[in-house]
């Protein structure tokens, strides 16, 4: 499976205001971003779910009457611990406190917007939330993956199902109640870009191209039993060598004079670039794997890298044209000023209409 070490190109100062694309969740992120068969060696039996050493209760809140479970709470914790375990940090009190009263504000506030939005005869058609589902599942190799991440973020298929319900009423009572009435004034967003011209910076782009080997990472490969682990590590030094044969002769192929998109084509196993002889596009140092930023900041145009290996594999690198840093041109940045500022304003009604029915709403809650 290819991994990707580039990450998006185009890093906006100013956020865009869409919605649906996928419930761009940080909980449905998670399920393909971290790494599948970590899935496997990390499910574990069920143990207490305690907060500051304190058990919590199967009901976290109740509004108007209808009990939320803490699920939620549940799947937002499994994240943030393993969040914490790839940046090599611990999982404080302190983090444990804030996330679940995030996490229980943002629940309440859901619900009272998902019974505001039934009331308004909102429903979501149940293939919308089956098409939703598969775009997620698609991202696993199989079934059975799919199902293990589920598990492990304390979800099963209805529960996911149910979210995404939640979430896609929220988006069309917005859509319906909030944002037709946001409008912005004329020329607020030419206003904005020229008392803001330092946010549309655009940094130093680099564009390369690639030729990669993939190899296992140090973390993948281990096992329990001492056996199996001899077993494992001796298969993964016979695969590291063979992926580092491969590239050194590419290498040498390279030297000899044979054309780098050739080789990329024949070689490469980045099945997003081998096609385009390797071409990545364009790249900003700081949205680089720090190994490979490092070497190709160094490059000049026209030039290759020596072999590069990092936690992923092995690359050869190609510089093809530097730009310059540049202050973005108005037109290039202004649907997305306007979506950004569309955003603020729809995000400030939706406050004042939660918080209305907040005032309005029985609410307990027991966390």
């Amino acid at each position: 499976m290819f991994k990707s070490f580039f990450k998006n190109r185009f890093v906006s100062k100013v956020p865009s205001v869409g919605t649906h694309a996928g419930l761009a969740l940080g909980t449905f992120l998670f399920l393909w971003i971290f790494p599948l068969w970590a899935f496997a060696l990390t499910v574990t039996e069920d143990v207490p779910f305690t907060i500051d050493g304190k058990p919590v209760p199967e009901i976290i809140a109740s509004v108007n009457g209808k009990n939320l479970s803490s699920n939620l709470l549940k799947s937002e914790m499994a994240v943030l611990k393993i969040v914490k375990d790839q940046q090599g940090k611990k999982v404080t009190t302190e983090d444990e406190k804030s996330l679940a009263h995030k996490v229980l504000q943002e629940s309440i506030d859901q619900e009272l917007i998902y019974q505001k939005g039934r009331s308004m005869n909102i429903t979501i058609a149940p293939e919308t939330i089956d098409a939703e589902i598969k775009q997620i599942r698609d991202q696993f190799p199989n079934k059975e993956l799919f199902l293990t991440a589920l598990a492990f973020q304390h979800l099963t298929v209805d529960l996911l199902r149910s979210k995404i319900e939640k979430k896609l009423t929220e988006e069309e009572f917005i859509r319906k109640e909030i944002a037709s009435q946001v409008k912005l004034k004329e020329g607020a967003a030419e206003k904005f870009y020229n008392e803001n011209k330092k946010k549309f910076q655009k940094p130093e782009f680099f564009e390369i191209a690639q030729i990669y080997v993939e190899s296992l990472s140090p973390s993948e490969g281990k096992v329990s039993d001492p056996a199996q682990q001899k077993k494992a590590d001796r298969l993964k030094a016979l695969i590291q060598e063979k992926a580092k044969a491969k590239i050194e002769r590419v290498l040498k192929e390279l030297k000899s004079g044979k054309k780098f998109s050739d080789l990329a084509k024949q070689y490469s196993e980045d099945e997003r670039t081998k096609d385009k002889g390797g071409y990545l596009g364009m790249v900003t140092r700081s949205n680089t794997v720090s190994l490979l930023a490092n070497a190709m900041v160094k490059l000049k145009e026209g030039e290759t890298s020596e072999i590069i290996e990092t936690g992923h594999g092995f690359h050869i690198l190609k510089l093809i044209k530097k730009h310059a840093p540049a202050i973005a041109e108005f037109s290039e940045v202004q649907s997305d000023i306007m979506n950004f500022l569309l955003k603020e304003k729809v995000e400030a009604f939706k406050k004042k209409y939660i918080d209305t029915l907040r005032k309005q709403s029985d609410i307990k809650t027991f966390l």
